[in-house]
């Protein structure tokens, strides 16, 4: 039930239909690549398939994957949007579960749905999802039973089916216009007659509004077939056990009459191109980009050792390509703002490559004869050693670092990389067999290789030249064809390496004192103080192997962001990261830390800025120098903001493009009572910040301001003390507590009231949020029992708007108390919507809250609010990241370390009388403030 995406026609890759029904052969039956021998695979009597994988991490957690092979491309034309929206009804009755109940059961065992539970139809699969927060035996027993009436017992009532009518096209009503009308005229142009690209999920209004109970039953019929179905779960299970259970319980699953004969869903794309050709599009909102395209017939391929490895001199190709785009992009060599080349596949419509570069709306014909010429340099030199060497020294670390992993990878990327790989009639590979893969590929790969595998590629049809902009252009496509003519005159020379130098910042000086270590209470980690007050706060966990998890906090962050500097967080980090180090570039750093998995970014919170990075054991080291180097000796190049000016104008050109994206822009504004920190000021005032602006900002919190380093996974903490001596701990004296920025911390609610914002978007679409002031986190016990009110309320107003009226999609209740600003906090109700039904969601919303008021809520209310919070925090406990977050401050604000256990406290002792208390006191209606963003009449 997730929205739908437009994909990129660049971004396509090759998903092919494996199941069809009667089908038995499992794709690795006829491979010669070694599957993982960690999964089972089974299939029942009933023809149902099924892959079982215990996993190691995290413990006592498992994750459901249950796919139905059909999507919009089966549709009949009377039934566009169907696959969708039978989707939708699985979760509103069934001959076992009552509507609206699927998802309190699954809330009863902690699941939250939106995070835990959901469901997403494409062109050709639907996917139901479960990730289990705990494996009980009731949970895996209510899980199954759930996927079991999924299986062949959703009932359809005709009146659930109207009320689901209003919010599936809801649902549609929220995809951005501007966004639909480029994509289907790229696709008209592109590939014309698709039956498959033209059959978008969503389907029609007419189709959506109109269909009967009878055609979704056939439908469902026809598809939901246990001939059609694969299972997987992957978690700590016992994999007999769940074998077992899954004869047990879709054993009696049987098909309702005849599967479709599927030949009329085969693609009618017409390929043929004789000729280059070129198209031009007005996107009024769209960032100008311009892209060439070579389509030819698909070709299906065996997923084998061998093919692999040609797929992977193909892609080393095209990795190099980006590469070189990218460093054009970071130096300020490029007139283009980004650009890019593919390879790939449409789904089984076509075998595709792409070259696509965005720009300034004035600059298109010169940043796309830039991008070509870049991709002639590939297709006419080939590719040099340093090139081909660094691209390899970082797919093998990315190798290593899977096989090392392999035991306790999360459990929901393993579901999807099987069903994935079930669906794509390919091989699920264990981490070894992917490096021996790897290995092969490196005893064949030579640079004519790759150079031939590239000239193949772009050789196999004539291009499409497609062009989108938001200003009209005169003459374009002639305008386009003549810029691919001058990018063929241009004189292209081979591709030149810069040196490569070793990496500068491996000395800081004499290593770092220790002044104390102290065990973190209540945790395995450890608080150890240097002499130059440098805090590092340390725990080895297992959660994960061969994964480390840093984070440095330091200076003010936002509070401490001077409001004469409107924007400057928003381009710092350009600025910062991608200006390098004194002795090293931006691109000079990603050479020489190939094979290296340190990395460096910056990020504002609300009371520090921070770097944050994930390593492995052996690049703790490198990763607390690169650190050290960025504390030390930034460079703040002036290249990296330049290109980001570049891209400005296509930044305020789209804020108004839809209700979501004045949202994303305006709310701030009115939250914060127009508090410059917080959105995104008038273009003006961010194109006046440089580069100096950000050194200035950034001097003291990077060199003088408190520094807390927190590092949290598989480490040895002897060796990473020892490390961390040699370059934090050696740094000069800083200060020793983070600063109070007490101006800083002042913000105010607005006042009770109604704000109007407008936008360009579609004329049904509209965003309603309302706002009412509550209070800061001083009270960690008063802030629990708000979760659990906001988590109540929010069943409450889900089942109002979506389940009754039918109005939204994906309404939604949220709550904040700042731990940051004094008094200031809020409880927020948000639903996109048509204009012509905020005023009567206004009144449902309040009325849900007068009832709240009046009468409570029950215990089953309270404990499926409860629940998947409790649940929730149990299962993160078992993540690195929850122990980095959760001892982050553990030497500045050692109360911050158990502060989670008074959270679990006061969620479990909350009451319907402290709930109602809360409610009465915060939730009156003359207190709200209202946002309304609706259309420019």
């Amino acid at each position: 039930m997730r929205k739908f995406v437009f994909i990129a026609l660049l971004f396509f890759v090759s998903f092919q239909q494996a199941y069809a029904a009667g089908t038995v052969q499992w794709p690795h039956t006829t491979s010669n690549l070694k599957p993982d021998p960690k999964i089972k695979y089974g299939q029942l009597a009933n023809g149902m398939r099924y892959a079982v994988m215990a996993n190691e991490g995290p413990a006592e957690q498992a994750a459901i994957r249950f796919l139905i092979g059909v999507g919009s491309r089966y549709e009949y034309d009377n039934e566009r949007g169907i696959a969708h929206f039978v989707e939708h009804m699985a979760f509103n009755g069934s001959k076992n579960v009552p509507e609206g109940e699927m998802v309190k059961i699954l809330q009863r065992h902690g699941l939250a749905f939106g995070a835990d539970v959901n469901a997403s139809t494409s062109y050709d699969q639907t996917i139901y999802q479960l990730d289990l927060p705990n494996v009980k035996q009731e949970t895996l027993d209510a899980s199954f039973m759930l996927m079991r009436e999924v299986a062949g017992n959703i009932t359809f009532d005709a009146d659930a089916i109207e009320r689901e009518r209003g919010v599936v096209l809801a649902e549609k009503r929220g995809i951005n216009p501007h966004a639909l009308a480029t994509y289907e005229a790229r696709i008209d142009f592109l590939l014309a007659d698709s039956r498959l690209m033209k059959r978008r999920p969503i389907g029609t209004e007419e189709v959506i509004s109109t269909v009967p109970r009878e055609t979704m039953v056939d439908f469902y019929n026809a598809f939901y077939r246990p001939d059609n179905a694969f299972f997987v779960i992957v978690g700590d299970i016992d994999e007999a056990a769940i074998e077992e259970k899954i004869n047990a319980v879709f054993g009696d699953w049987q098909p309702v009459g005849d599967a479709r004969n599927l030949e009329y869903a085969k693609d009618t794309a017409n390929l043929k191109n004789d000729a280059p050709k070129a198209k031009f599009h007005y996107g009024e909102k769209d960032t100008p980009s311009i892209s060439m395209s070579l389509y030819s017939p698909y070709e299906k391929t065996e997923d084998t050792v061998e093919t692999r490895v040609e797929n992977l001199v193909k892609r080393a190709a095209h990795s190099i390509v980006a590469n070189r785009m990218t460093d054009l992009v970071r130096e300020g060599k490029a007139t283009f703002l980004g650009a890019g080349a593919n390879f790939g596949s449409v789904y089984e419509v076509a075998q595709s490559a792409t070259l696509s570069a965005s720009s300034e709306p004035e600059k298109w014909e010169q940043s796309f004869v830039e991008a070509i010429v870049e991709l002639r340099r590939a297709l006419e030199f080939g590719f040099t050693q340093a090139e081909i060497k660094e691209l390899h020294a970082n797919w093998r670390t990315s190798y290593e670092y899977g096989v090392n992993a392999a035991d306790k990878r999360p459990n929901g990327g393993l579901a999807n990389y099987i069903l994935g790989s079930f669906h794509s009639n390919s091989v699920a590979t264990a981490p070894d067999t992917n490096m021996e893969v790897f290995e092969r590929y490196l005893q064949q790969v030579t640079a004519d290789a790759m150079l031939n595998a590239m000239r193949e590629i772009w050789s196999k049809a004539h291009p499409k030249f497609f062009f989108v902009s938001n200003e009209q252009v005169e003459n374009a496509e002639a305008r386009i064809m003549a810029a691919v003519a001058a990018a063929g005159q241009v004189a292209v020379t081979p591709h030149e390496d810069g040196e490569v130098k070793a990496f500068a910042y491996t000395e800081f000086g004499p290593a770092g004192k220790i002044v104390s270590r102290t065990p973190i209470a209540g945790t395995d980690g450890e608080a150890v103080l240097f002499e130059n007050n440098v805090m590092l706060n340390i725990m080895k966990t297992d959660y994960q192997d061969d994964t480390v998890q840093m984070r440095a906090r330091f200076g003010g962050g936002v509070i401490a962001t001077p409001q004469d500097k409107p924007g400057i967080n928003i381009l710092m980090g350009t600025v910062f990261t991608g200006g390098g180090l004194g002795a090293h570039s931006a691109t000079d750093l990603r050479k020489v830390l190939a094979g290296r998995t340190a990395s460096a970014n910056i990020a504002a919170g609300l009371d520090n800025y921070s770097f944050r990075s994930a390593v492995t054991p052996k690049d703790v080291l490198l990763q607390l120098q690169l650190w050290g180097a960025y504390l030390l000796d930034p460079a703040y190049r002036k290249e990296p903001l330049v290109q980001f000016r570049k891209s400005v104008e296509t930044i305020y050109q789209s804020l108004d493009s839809s209700p979501g994206a004045v949202a994303g822009n305006q709310v701030g504004r009115l939250i914060y009572s127009g508090d410059n920190r917080f959105f995104l000021p008038e273009k003006n005032e961010l194109l006046a910040i440089d580069e100096q602006n950000v050194r200035t900002l950034l001097k003291e919190p990077l060199t003088a301001s408190a520094l807390e380093v927190t590092i949290v996974g598989d480490i040895d903490v002897e060796e990473t003390i020892d490390a961390f001596a040699q370059t934090l701990g050696a740094l000069p004296l800083r200060e020793a507590m983070p600063r109070p920025y007490d101006t800083g911390r002042e913000v105010h609610f607005p006042s009770a009231g109604t704000e109007v914002l407008t936008h360009q978007g579609g004329k049904e679409q509209a965003i309603l949020q309302m706002y009412w002031p509550t209070v800061d986190y001083s009270d960690i016990t008063r802030s629990a029992k708000l979760d659990i009110l906001t988590s109540a309320l929010n069943q409450k107003v889900r089942d109002a708007v979506r389940e009754r009226v039918g109005a939204a999609y994906a309404p939604s209740v949220s709550n904040l108390e700042s731990n940051v600003f004094p008094d200031f906090g809020y409880i927020a109700v948000g639903a996109d919507l048509d204009p012509k039904d905020i005023s009567q969601i206004i009144d449902v919303v309040n009325a849900e809250i007068s009832e709240a008021v009046a009468n409570g809520f029950t215990d089953d209310e309270i404990e499926r609010a409860r629940k998947p919070l409790l649940e929730g925090v149990q299962a993160s406990m078992k993540s690195n990241n929850h122990w980095l977050s959760r001892i982050s401050r553990a030497q500045s604000e050692p109360e911050s370390v158990q502060r989670i256990k008074i959270v679990e406290a006061g969620w479990k002792e909350t009451t319907s009388e402290d709930m109602q208390e809360l409610a009465a006191k915060y939730l009156q209606p003359e207190k709200a403030f209202i946002i309304k963003i609706v259309p420019t009449e």
